[in-house]
């Protein structure tokens, strides 16, 4: 038995990734254990050839896989040009050829999980109302999402401060997170999770919300339906005995879609046809200075405008577009936020 293992140790040893794990030697069968091989999300992995050992070909890519295998004389390369949570793993045979004859070896291709999703966390810039509600857009709420192309899960929770009062409570709705603070309550303490489309969940992050007591007048938070050009006017986002005073101050760019913003509407036009939905957070502000915070949710889920719900959500998953990180391209048509620019410059040049 000795004896017959040493061969394919050597071959292990010809063909070998960093990131696999190191099946049981047999000389004769593949392993009942094959390495692994795990491909980073939408990146490659590389099995480099050992140079006294050759490839005999080069393995095509498992049936059904999201994957691209190349082959050079250094190795091979597999590309994950895609990422289901549950697709995989995939049986990647290998034959190379010996001094005493050709031998395959038994790998496993699996697909990486993308990073998870990072809610956002410290002091937000939403003035908030003490003595009533605030609603917060579930979008800027997601700090980074790379695999948000379908769905996002929220969870809050309001924290007691040390003193125990005054009681501040909050939970997530269809569209908004919502906080419920009695008059004298001047800061809502959050604790902030956020699950992408693989359903991880990230660690909870702090956020802080500053509570100021509420005027006469109220931002509203408003769903229109999604059409070619949508457009909204300080009137349709402002509750107040003259809205006509109301300007609209700043509006925040869109994550789907393109937005032009003056004082006195907004225009949204969408960019692609998929199911998410766009949220732009709206600053509205009056001639003495005085400012509130509205929200404009584009959605194909209403026929006509509406004010955007405030009871807690039964499902957990939302269909609203979160932004890609900064290094990632800008996603395209309801594919994963995220996808890498270039997948193909990973490859090596090929003999």
């Amino acid at each position: 038995m000795e004896a017959r293992g040493v061969p394919y140790a050597l071959a292990l040893g010809a063909l070998v990734c960093l990131t696999v794990a190191v099946p049981g030697a047999h000389a004769e069968t593949p392993s009942a254990d094959p390495a692994t091989v795990t491909v980073p999300y939408l990146d490659a992995a590389t099995l480099p050839v050992n140079g006294a050992w050759s490839l005999e070909d080069c393995p095509a890519a498992p049936a059904g896989s999201p994957l691209t295998v190349e082959c050079d004389e250094s190795g091979i390369t597999i590309v994950a040009n895609g990422y289901a949570p549950s697709a995989g793993p995939w049986d990647l045979p290998v034959t190379v050829s010996t001094g005493s004859g050709s031998r395959t070896l038994a790998y496993s291709v699996a697909l990486g999980a993308p990073d998870p999703a990072e809610p956002v966390s410290g002091p937000l810039e939403v003035p908030g109302v003490a003595g009533g509600r605030t609603l917060i857009p579930l979008a800027s709420l997601v700090g980074s999402c790379v695999y948000c192309g379908a769905r996002i899960d929220v969870r809050v929770e309001a924290i007691a401060p040390e003193d125990g009062s005054p009681a501040v409570r909050a939970w997530v709705a269809d569209h908004h997170v919502v906080i419920d603070a009695p008059a004298d309550a001047t800061l809502a303490t959050l604790a902030l999770s956020v699950a992408d489309g693989t359903g991880a969940w990230s660690a909870p992050t702090e956020a802080t919300v500053t509570l100021g007591a509420g005027g006469s007048a109220a931002g509203l938070h408003v769903l229109v339906p999604r059409d070619a050009t949508v457009t909204v006017t300080p009137a349709d986002l402002v509750a107040a005995t003259d809205p006509s005073r109301w300007r609209i101050l700043t509006c925040a760019p869109p994550v789907r879609g393109s937005v032009a913003c003056d004082p006195d509407a907004l225009v949204y036009s969408p960019d692609g046809d998929d199911a998410l939905e766009d949220q732009l957070d709206v600053t509205l502000v009056a001639p003495d200075g005085v400012t509130l915070a509205a929200s404009v949710t584009v959605t194909a889920a209403v026929g006509s405008p509406m004010l955007a719900p405030a009871v807690p959500t039964t499902g957990g998953a939302h269909a609203i577009a979160v932004a890609a990180p900064d290094e990632a391209a800008a996603p395209d048509g309801g594919a994963d936020a995220g996808v890498l620019s270039d997948l193909w410059a990973l490859l090596p040049s090929l003999t």
